[in-house]
């Protein structure tokens, strides 16, 4: 985690391209939190990553680019509460809470013809932690075809 910020941190002092950014801001987001959801159910002891990953963004800049969108990531896979994301940013936060896609609904508003394979082909440059639920709806549907 510390990693990843530190990253982002050097990568913009050093000048590097907005594509390059991109990309590392969505690792951070989008598959940071999923790789942390999946380290905390191998764990063989019962572990709290909400305070992991409290402890983590305490030692994280507060300016750091992306921060409360990757705690918010957090909060939306449910690693963490709505309230441990207020209280690690020290107050309300900035920016709405994310909702967690659903790669099942998102195939069934596929086949509804209420969602487009192309609206979720538009959705994979999204920073809003659900790019993963995107990418298996639009392959499940794919095969589908």
């Amino acid at each position: 985690m510390l990693a990843s910020f530190d990253l982002i941190l050097l990568k913009i002092t050093q000048g590097e391209t907005e594509d390059n950014l991109f990309l590392i801001r969505s690792f951070i987001i989008n598959k940071l939190p999923l790789i942390l959801q999946s380290l905390s159910s191998l764990s063989l002891m019962p572990l709290n990553i909400a305070f992991c990953i409290s402890q983590a963004m305490s030692r994280v800049n507060p300016a750091t680019t992306n921060r409360e969108e990757f705690l918010q990531s957090c909060a939306s896979h449910g690693l963490m509460t709505e309230q441990n994301v207020e209280q690690i940013v020290g107050g309300k936060a900035s920016s709405q809470p994310l909702s967690k896609a659903q790669k099942t609904v998102l195939l069934q508003q596929c086949r509804a013809g209420s969602q487009q394979p192309e609206a979720l082909v538009a959705r994979l440059g999204d920073l809003d932690g659900n790019v993963s639920a995107y990418a298996e709806a639009l392959a499940d549907v794919r095969l589908l075809d």
